[in-house]
């Protein structure tokens, strides 16, 4: 009755994760796992039917039992005969274009060495032993001075390298937990930022405690790189070293942000239990903000939203909303001649850039901020045409 690709594994209290094919993972209640048990220890249908009336005393006909299953299971590729249409994925516009340039097996053996890092009693100590040093080391010393432009050919590319790192730290997480893990990948993150992606969906498969520290391996691998790094420029001297570790540690502590999806946003997701946290919270802020919504408000005096789930949801959704308009007006105010002029400005650095007349003075950081405020607004338009034309969305829970 079920596919061979399928497992079952506990989530939380009250919840388990079924694996089904296409890397697709499926949310239940404990009810719901215990008919997955019953059907797949069963040689048929009828078996399984039996067995369910007898243990949850039901009297449940044929036709009865076969809608349960379907109703539950059906359209996620979990059953053999399964006439259920295939139900969409939750829509998940932050990565786009994603191309996988290191296969599962390369990416498990270069990330091999790197897994007893991830055993529990080893990843929290030397996280927070690394955490301290670095950050002793950064406020303490004096400025790190800027690499000169001969230094740039060894800079870069040890800079950009911690980012392959961080994606291989993941892998070997996800492999140190027992489940199985994919390739690392090439994507466009929100449709404009090129980003690499390691594919450790299989790690939704673990405990919480392993899904924590898989979400932290990619900064805990890079705080393991910078310190490799300071280490080197202690006993060497070469000042671009001390450059790269701090570039590389900040770049690590970015990652904690939890309004984006980097690190920070997956580990709050498993901190609340709280899988597709954005679109959950997205949903929740647009019920509450509708005209229903504030009338119920109104009704009950602002009671409409208990201390709970709902509450938190609705006060990150709002947050991770509030700190957007916040960064376009704040961008838009400051920046308003540059903002408008922006479009002639790349065109004049594009022509010096194609006539060998550009150089690193033409550009500064404002620049990048109204870039930034222009690639948001980007988003927005393509969000917004997906979503006029996909209008349905399949429900939170299953992806």
């Amino acid at each position: 009755m079920l596919t061979d690709a399928t497992l079952l594994r506990p989530f939380d209290a009250a919840r388990w994760v079924i694996a089904a094919p296409g890397d697709r993972h499926l949310l239940v209640s404990t009810a719901a796992a215990d008919l997955f048990r019953l059907l797949a220890g069963a040689d048929s249908l009828d078996a399984a039917r039996t067995a369910f009336n007898a243990r949850f005393s039901r009297d449940l006909s044929p036709s009865a039992f076969a809608g349960l299953v379907e109703d539950r299971f059906g359209g996620y590729g979990l059953l053999r005969n399964d006439s259920v249409a295939l139900r969409p994925r939750l829509p998940v516009p932050a990565l786009r274009l994603r191309v996988e340039f290191i296969p599962a097996p390369l990416a498990g053996w270069l990330s091999a060495w790197l897994r007893p890092c991830y055993a529990p009693g080893v990843f929290w100590w030397t996280s927070a032993l690394l955490t301290a040093l670095l950050a002793a080391g950064y406020f303490l010393a004096p400025a790190a001075q800027l690499p000169t432009s001969s230094q740039l050919w060894l800079t870069l590319p040890l800079v950009y390298g911690s980012v392959l790192l961080h994606e291989l730290g993941h892998v070997a997480a996800t492999a140190r937990a027992g489940v199985r893990h994919g390739g690392i990948g090439f994507g466009m993150y929100a449709y404009l930022f090129p980003v690499l992606y390691a594919d450790v969906t299989g790690i939704w498969l673990a405990g919480k405690h392993a899904r924590v520290i898989a979400n932290l391996a990619g900064i805990h691998a890079q705080l393991l790189y910078a310190g490799v790094l300071a280490g080197g420029y202690l006993l060497s001297g070469y000042a671009p070293l001390r450059f790269v570790a701090g570039a590389v540690g900040i770049t690590a502590l970015w990652q904690f942000n939890p309004f984006v999806r980097h690190d920070g946003y997956w580990l709050l997701a498993d901190l609340t239990n709280t899988p597709n946290l954005l679109p959950r919270a997205e949903v929740v802020v647009r019920q509450v903000c509708s005209v229903a919504g504030v009338r119920q408000l109104v009704a009950r005096r602002g009671r409409a939203l208990r201390p709970g789930p709902q509450a938190a949801l609705f006060t990150y959704g709002l947050l991770n909303g509030a700190l957007l308009f916040f960064f376009i007006g704040y961008t838009c105010w400051h920046n308003a001649g540059l903002v408008l002029a922006f479009p002639s400005v790349v065109l004049t650095l594009l022509g010096k850039l194609l006539h060998g007349t550009f150089q690193a003075a033409d550009v500064n950081r404002s620049q990048f901020v109204v870039l930034a405020l222009y690639l948001v607004l980007v988003r927005f338009v393509l969000d917004l045409g997906l979503r006029w034309r996909r209008p349905g969305a399949p429900p939170v829970g299953a992806s």
